[in-house]
């Protein structure tokens, strides 16, 4: 597969959340942690499981000002 195919999955998180995204590697799996500034949210061992709550979050943003 050639990575250059492949979308940037911490900005894509970090447009849809508005949170900051750091990715890391433990045990051969990415972990995508989310970040309120320097507090920790969130983290996710998958990234359908980041991007789920990354689109929750989004919702949230969303609902609170309407």
């Amino acid at each position: 597969m050639n990575k250059e195919l492949l979308p940037d999955r911490r900005k894509n998180l970090e447009n849809i959340s508005g949170l900051q995204v750091r990715v890391r590697k433990e045990k051969g799996q990415s972990v995508y942690e989310f970040y309120n500034g320097k507090t920790p949210v969130f983290a996710a061992f998958t990234y359908p499981k980041a991007k789920n709550f990354a689109i929750g979050v989004a919702y949230g943003s969303r609902s609170k000002t309407s």
